[in-house]
């Protein structure tokens, strides 16, 4: 066997860690591309006499566009892995959660009352804010299957131990409000009690890999400030 033939152990690890980066990738950049023409459109429609719908849809679609645009954007430039995840639960559960929140997101803003809009737009600018807060301090440590690549303790991350995912559910929520489609309700669901569950699996590779990560969630909520939750 040549030195340049992949064993069959090292084709499924690189299959394991690349399918689901590159599945984020496509899918969120497809999002993007639908949000950034419906952006477009609805500032296009200002000119009517009622403009606050569409520029609340606007508002809504631009935000989900940055806020899946720069998940995608830092997947690709990731730094290397301290430790590879080898375990098929590490990489299954992040597969499962990016394609719900594909479904979640993406649906355009339905013609709802302008209250309900606004209240979604808001849940969406505001857990965009969060996420590209979260991303700011967590930098190229982002990644999509539970791989090692550091520990941020600083930061936000001195008050939350998991930001970047809180920022997510807000945004998804403001994308459920808007959508309110059975399979979007069901996909949201889902993928927040996915999202926990992963967030258990990363912590137990955080934990093998630094042993001051157990002092740190004790003292360190896991989704929202100030309460052990």
């Amino acid at each position: 066997m040549s030195r340049g033939t992949l064993t069959a152990g090292e084709r499924r690890q690189w299959l394991m860690r690349v399918a689901p980066a590159t599945l984020l990738v496509l899918l969120y950049g497809g999002i993007v591309m639908k949000k950034s023409v419906t952006t477009v459109q609805e500032l296009g429609g200002l000119a009517g006499g009622d403009w606050a719908k569409p520029l609340l849809i606007a508002l809504h679609s631009a935000s989900g566009a940055m806020f899946f645009g720069i998940i995608a954007v830092i997947t690709m430039v990731r730094k290397e892995p301290l430790r590879r995840e080898k375990r098929v639960i590490g990489w299954t559960l992040p597969l499962a959660v990016t394609l719900a929140l594909a479904v979640v997101g993406w649906d355009n803003p339905k013609d709802y009352p302008t209250p309900v809009l606004i209240v979604a737009t808001a849940f969406v600018v505001v857990g965009t804010g969060f996420t590209i807060y979260a991303l700011r301090h967590l930098g190229r440590h982002f990644g999509v299957v539970s791989d090692v690549r550091g520990l941020v303790t600083s930061g936000p991350y001195r008050h939350v131990r998991h930001l970047l995912y809180a920022g997510e559910t807000i945004t998804t929520i403001g994308f459920v409000v808007a959508v309110a489609s059975p399979i979007t309700v069901i996909a949201f669901a889902g993928g927040i009690a996915l999202q926990i569950w992963r967030a258990s699996v990363e912590e137990q590779a955080l934990a093998d890999a630094f042993p001051e990560y157990q002092a740190y969630a004790r003292r360190t909520p896991m989704l929202i400030p100030l309460l052990r939750v």
